[in-house]
């Protein structure tokens, strides 16, 4: 699955065996950047559909900071000289 703005705000390629839900997150969304104006809404729904798809499907959307399961932590590590 692909989106590609610069092309066309509605510009979304899906391919291969999708989930169930993609018809209905894609309707969803797309009726949301209707609602917004369409192509001259200054946001893009369409983009999100690939990301809710992955989200209900693994339970993890990038850039979420709070889950049903807790909020992440994140820790920089780095290589020292002796270890």
């Amino acid at each position: 699955m692909s989106h590609d703005a610069q092309r066309d705000i509605y510009d979304l390629t899906a391919t291969g065996n999708l989930p169930s839900s993609f018809s209905l997150v894609r309707d969803q969304l797309v009726a949301d950047q209707n609602a917004a104006g369409g192509t001259s809404a200054g946001v893009d729904y369409v983009s999100d559909i690939p990301l809710a798809l992955a989200e209900g499907l693994c339970g993890y959307r990038h850039d979420g900071f709070e889950f049903s399961w807790g909020t992440p932590e994140f820790f920089i590590l780095k290589k020292t000289l002796f270890g």
